[in-house]
């Protein structure tokens, strides 16, 4: 034990038992902490798409969707995604771009190659935006099989 817990003990005892320690007790108070205040949502969050998609060598993901940050729609203006973070094992496909908080949106992922491109199959995936205080950064995850 250091010397400055002013002990003269030299082991651990091997059984726990009571102390006959005595003393008042009062209850901890956090006075190091205030509370955050937040007098409006932020204007703009910063949302990561994390798309699990099998590619092979020459495909690229994008993100198309809704709204103009996504391309309306067109595969031509959609958010081309980084596979730097791509294995077979985990088929990452990534992107975070701004967008305005509060915002619904409808969108997919589409893979493009020489040969033009493939749309994912399904219904259309809605995401909102996050809009309460303090709230800076979303993650949306999702897997094309």
């Amino acid at each position: 034990m250091p010397p400055s817990w002013n002990s003269n003990a030299t082991s651990v005892p091997s059984t726990c038992s009571a102390s006959p320690a005595t003393g008042t007790y009062s209850p901890a108070t956090n006075t190091n902490w205030p509370k955050p205040s937040c007098n409006s949502p932020p204007s703009r969050v910063a949302v990561r798409f994390n798309a699990h998609v099998t590619t092979s060598v020459g495909e690229n993901v994008y993100l198309v969707g809704s709204i103009p940050a996504l391309g309306s729609w067109d595969p031509s203006s959609g958010v081309e995604l980084s596979a730097n973070e791509y294995s077979d094992d985990v088929p990452l496909w990534y992107g975070t771009m701004e967008l305005d908080s509060g915002t619904e949106l409808e969108y997919k992922t589409v893979k493009q190659d020489g040969n033009g491109v493939v749309w994912e199959p399904g219904d259309n995936r809605s995401f909102t935006v996050p809009q309460e205080c303090g709230v800076l950064n979303a993650t949306v995850n999702d897997t094309w099989n």
